[in-house]
């Protein structure tokens, strides 16, 4: 059998060396998964989205849309919705969003005239999923989306 012996500095220091790496290593991965994941560019793409909910003065609420967004805080949709039984297309609405550094973030959709709706949304999955609740007076709504 091989004995080897290390001088107690130099086990020390190859111990503190170790864990240095690791520690760099760990920082590194949390660093990056921050300033990756908590941007305007982690909501970029094509997303398949679903909304369901109540509107409590009108009934039901469901809706399925394509939503593309820019990576630099614009979105527009298109698709069809079913306001109380109604069935009507939603043609090319915009938005606009912002992103908070804890991934979370809300988003204003600009309606026919002046009318807007808005929405509170969390980054889920490093982008690739986001789930949001609109957050207006007399409604109940929710959604899911997806990247394409």
């Amino acid at each position: 059998m091989l004995h080897c012996h290390i001088p107690p500095k130099a086990s020390l220091v190859l111990g503190l060396l170790i864990l240095l790496g690791v520690g760099c290593i760990f920082f590194l991965e949390q660093a990056h998964a921050s300033s990756d994941d908590c941007t305007l560019k982690s909501v970029k793409g094509a997303f398949g989205a679903t909304f369901t909910g109540t509107i409590t003065a009108v009934g039901p609420y469901a809706a399925v849309a394509r939503i593309v967004c820019d990576g630099k805080g614009g979105c527009h949709a298109e698709g069809t919705e079913s306001i109380n039984g109604a069935v009507v297309p939603l043609v090319d609405e915009r938005a606009t969003y912002t992103v908070n550094p804890d991934c979370t973030g809300s988003i204003a959709v600009d309606l026919v005239g002046d009318e807007h709706i808005n929405f509170n949304f969390i980054i889920v999955n490093r982008g690739k999923e986001i789930r949001s609740i609109e957050t207006d007076a007399g409604t109940v709504i929710t959604g899911n989306l997806r990247q394409q």
